[in-house]
């Protein structure tokens, strides 16, 4: 009862100090403009720290809104027959018991729900400081007149310039035309520079987005760094993910736990309805058409986030995976149960995690201090999941880290074995996750389980899973 009081009172207390100084559009909307602040950026900065002159190609921004503003999806007709949208939650995918679809279907229910509320392409400038990045937006819902400093790409996506009605549905049409957006800037690239990569990143709870991208532009520079080998040219596009993972105002006055139940439960609608049409839409096609490596990275929910979207096709796809459609997820510090790969009570919504990815690489700390206390059943990124994983070494195979962050031995291609590195020595806490060392596990896994076809020796895709799923 103290929990759910606090929350409570912090959505409270957030409501009535985030309309102080918002816009009608934003009152209206009811989200925050920490999780929009790219709309008064016109240009991004390089790092503050010298080393790092990297940073992600575009920024898809995903906000909170009134649900009698911003339309939801509905769940599925039950008769087929009677039509369905382009997207609707199939809950039918889940069993009627499965405290996954309950869960869902629950979050569904809300009055607030979770939309992409603009995307960016950030541009590198030449001539001018390395590593500063103009912004220019391909898809942006708020008035030009409150954000006069926003400035629409030269070709702006039909979501935005047809003004679609406001909804999550607008947004995931947003996502349809990256698509687009993504297959020419790879087919004007000569081969000698055309993408071998494409990564997604998410960060994860209490990162505001200014932080997000800030964190985008350590992962991206030291990986870059890492990767150079003349043998294995690495060109990756990044593509970042910017979510409301924290109540800014809140966190100010009561601290950040407050929001740890609401925010693991927008982890995951952000990933089973936004990153899922990304990756297994939008993605899954490039990766058809250009035989591009998809590689997904996320850190604390952001972890959740990925890794909910990779086993959530079947909740808005209803045709059958032929095969995962990334090759690799790097997990750092995941914050969700590791008995959501099976034995758990929440219905094991990554049971079948061999048919979303080839292989995940996924971090642990008994230094995180962090996991070690919030309200997560055996949570991934802690002694609790480490020691869970331990047990079951059919399921997980359990690799040490030295203290540069590097494995003490290559772990197997098993596709039916997730990793679970022991970062112990090399992570000294929940956040500990965005130095050099970390860019370079980050290549190493690459190197190891995503290898770009062009590279020397690189072996061929994996074809159908022959793993099982137990009991």
């Amino acid at each position: 009862m103290r929990w759910t009081g606090s929350v409570l009172f912090g959505y409270g207390v957030a409501a009535i100090l985030a309309t102080g100084c918002a816009t009608p559009f934003e009152r209206q909307l009811g989200t925050t403009a920490e999780y929009h602040a790219i709309l008064r950026t016109p240009m991004i900065a390089p790092s503050s720290e010298k080393l790092l002159q990297e940073g992600p190609d575009y920024l898809i921004g995903i906000e909170k809104g009134d649900t009698d503003v911003v339309q939801k999806l509905r769940p599925c007709a039950p008769d087929p027959s009677l039509g369905r949208p382009s997207y609707c939650l199939n809950l039918n995918a889940y069993p009627q018991d499965s405290p996954w679809r309950t869960r869902i279907a629950r979050d569904n229910d809300h009055s607030k729900t979770l939309f992409v509320s603009h995307i960016a392409r950030l541009d590198n400038i030449d001539h001018q400081k390395i590593g500063s990045k103009r912004v220019c937006f391909l898809y942006n819902i708020y008035p030009h007149s409150d954000f006069p400093e926003a400035t629409d790409c030269a070709h702006p996506f039909a979501a935005q310039t047809q003004r679609l009605p406001l909804g999550v549905m607008s947004g995931l049409t947003a996502l349809e035309e990256l698509e687009q957006e993504l297959d020419e800037r790879i087919m004007k690239e000569p081969a000698a520079t055309r993408p071998t990569h494409v990564l997604v990143m998410s960060t994860g709870w209490n990162t505001l987005q200014v932080d997000s991208i800030d964190n985008y532009q350590h992962w991206t520079s030291y990986l870059k760094q890492a990767a150079r080998d003349e043998t294995r040219p690495f060109r990756p596009l990044v593509i970042g993910i910017s979510w409301p993972s924290e109540w800014p105002l809140v966190s100010r006055w009561l601290g950040p736990i407050v929001s740890v139940f609401n925010k693991e439960h927008d982890a995951d609608e952000v990933g089973y309805v936004t990153v899922n049409v990304l990756v297994h839409k939008v993605l899954d096609n490039l990766k058809r058409k250009h035989n591009v490596q998809i590689v997904v990275i996320g850190h604390s929910f952001g972890g959740r986030v990925m890794a909910t979207a990779l086993n959530s096709r079947a909740l808005l796809f209803r045709d059958g995976a032929s095969h995962p459609t990334a090759a690799l997820m790097v997990g750092l510090q995941p914050a969700f149960s590791i008995q959501r790969f099976g034995d758990g009570d929440q219905g094991d919504p990554y049971r079948r995690f061999f048919q979303a990815s080839q292989k995940y690489l996924l971090t642990s700390s008994t230094r995180d201090w962090i996991l070690a206390f919030v309200g997560i059943t055996n949570p991934v990124g802690s002694s609790r999941g480490l020691a869970k994983a331990k047990e079951r070494p059919e399921r997980f195979e359990v690799v040490s880290l030295d203290k540069e962050g590097q494995w003490q031995r290559e772990p197997s291609s098993n596709p039916c074995q997730l990793v679970v590195l022991d970062g112990s020595e090399a992570i000294s806490g929940h956040h500990d996750v965005y130095g050099a060392a970390v860019g370079r596990l980050m290549w190493e896994a690459i190197r190891s389980f995503a290898p770009a076809s062009s590279w020397p020796a690189a072996p061929q895709s994996a074809q159908e899973s022959p793993c099982t799923v137990g009991p």
